[in-house]
């Protein structure tokens, strides 16, 4: 899915909390699912529609046991992981696309990469004024434990102007999730 982070696209999650469970949530999966493909239109809401998803999966993780019950938590986990990247991102500025690739890899983009150095080529988009921001990736297992973090550098960035920038790092041992997060330059842990 163009334009969704790959911390939210749940989707694995949510196929494993159908498999799991005992009853017929296929439903209201779906509908969960339409929301989470809703989020990479950028005319959305997309609070309002991480507050929706949050929402839905909670709801389904209290009726849920089991592996159906873990992985609707993990689900949940993500969107709130995503949650606290955005709520420190500089403002005007967002991460519109993020793609993945081992170094070595050539021109072909492969999600599946951990214990290797890999390339993270961030899409960045400013609507507000040109600034100077700070590039950061934080690492995730899957219990939303963070397991690493790693400094991509300060990007000068204009107004109106849409940038592609590369971070090279080693994919920490026991990542399942990253999120890629931009904020003002003095606020990154880098």
């Amino acid at each position: 899915m163009a334009g969704l982070p790959h911390v939210i696209d749940i989707r694995d999650d949510l196929e494993r909390a159908r498999e799991a469970s005992d009853e017929d949530v296929s439903e209201e999966l779906a509908a969960v699912e339409e929301r989470v493909e809703a989020y990479s239109d950028r005319s959305r809401d997309r609070e309002g529609l991480l507050d929706d998803i949050d929402n839905e999966l909670l709801r389904l993780e209290e009726r849920a046991d089991g592996i159906a019950e873990e992985r609707l938590r993990a689900a949940r986990n993500r969107i709130h992981l995503l949650r606290d990247s955005l709520s420190t991102a500089a403002d005007g500025v967002t991460v519109l696309e993020s793609k993945v690739r081992r170094a070595d890899a050539g021109a072909s983009f492969d999600e599946d990469v951990r214990d290797e150095q890999t390339e993270f080529w961030l899409t960045l988009v400013n609507s507000a004024e040109p600034r100077t921001v700070g590039v950061e990736l934080a690492f995730y297992a899957e219990d939303g434990d963070e397991v690493g973090r790693v400094s991509g550098g300060d990007v000068s960035i204009d107004a109106d102007e849409q940038k592609t920038v590369t971070v090279v790092a080693e994919v920490p041992d026991g990542t399942d999730y990253y999120v890629a997060r931009v904020a003002d330059a003095d606020e990154l842990t880098g």
